[in-house]
């Protein structure tokens, strides 16, 4: 996340920055937050999990 921040101030670019489900968001949102404030342009993606699983994995039923 650091250097997706820096690259963003440095080259003038929108910069994008993946982190794994868990700890890696948590440790991202200080970054994103510094990076904000600073003006850098950051996307940032991760994954979202749960422990309850329904065996739709990601697709949810319509309602009739």
């Amino acid at each position: 996340m650091f250097c997706a921040s820096e690259y963003s101030l440095c080259h003038s670019k929108i910069s994008i920055s993946f982190a794994t489900a868990g700890p890696g968001i948590s440790n991202a949102l200080t970054v994103l937050k510094t990076a904000k404030l600073d003006g850098a342009r950051v996307i940032f993606i991760s994954a979202v999990t749960t422990e309850y699983h329904d065996g739709l994995w990601g697709r949810r039923k319509q309602q009739c």
